[in-house]
């Protein structure tokens, strides 16, 4: 995990757990999307550990991100996007199998229905209505009658993937201190030295 600042021997290590948070980069057509979970956790790592830039990787290219301005930096085009950390996400299901991100308003919708006990919401994307079923968790087109299944992710949740629950990471410890063994061998030597002409000393200043 380059950039991580993580110790790759697994030597003088002990573990901690560390939490993953879900965390997102914002594209052209200002669509959140989230990034995978092994990234989720790098990030969240070196957040932690109180680093303020880290490497990912995404679709076999390299990216900085910087943790003080929450940007995403193409190390090859210098093009750099918004990224934020997010507590949950929803999220709705197409045909390819592709799980896809709300909008911001309708995550907002859904958030507040399900903290108010609700157990049914409407929202309009794309300029078609929808009722949200928060009970079957179902997306349900208001004119065509179509079903898609609907989730919330992210730390909390009851749809928590592996990468949001905490994870124990190898945290750098100092080792023992330990001299070589010339070292230790001369200087029980020269002890030995002192105490016997310390003894030898105070035995002939009795005569």
């Amino acid at each position: 995990m380059a950039g991580l600042g993580l110790l790759d021997s697994q030597e003088n290590t002990c573990p901690r757990e560390v939490r993953s948070h879900l965390w997102q980069v914002k594209l052209e057509n200002s669509r959140w999307v989230n990034y995978d979970e092994f990234n989720c956790m790098a990030i969240s790592v070196a957040v932690e550990e109180g680093q303020t830039r880290v490497s990912v990787k995404v679709a076999q290219r390299l990216y900085e991100l910087n943790l003080k301005s929450l940007e995403q930096i193409n190390l090859t085009t210098g093009m750099k996007r918004p990224v934020r950390r997010v507590s949950s996400a929803w999220q709705v299901k197409l045909d390819n199998d592709n799980w896809t991100n709300y909008d911001d308003r309708t995550n907002r919708i859904l958030s507040a229905a399900k903290q108010s006990g609700q157990t049914r919401s409407s929202a309009h994307i794309g300029g078609r209505a929808y009722e949200l079923n928060l009970d079957s968790l179902e997306q349900v087109n208001l004119m065509t009658g179509k079903c898609r299944p609907i989730r919330q992710i992210g730390p909390g949740t009851d749809k928590a993937s592996d990468g949001d629950r905490p994870v124990p990471v190898k945290v750098a410890v100092p080792p023992p201190c330990r001299l070589p063994s010339v070292m230790v061998a001369a200087y029980s030597f020269s002890v030995r030295q002192h105490l016997l002409s310390s003894s030898l000393e105070k035995n002939l200043n009795k005569y």
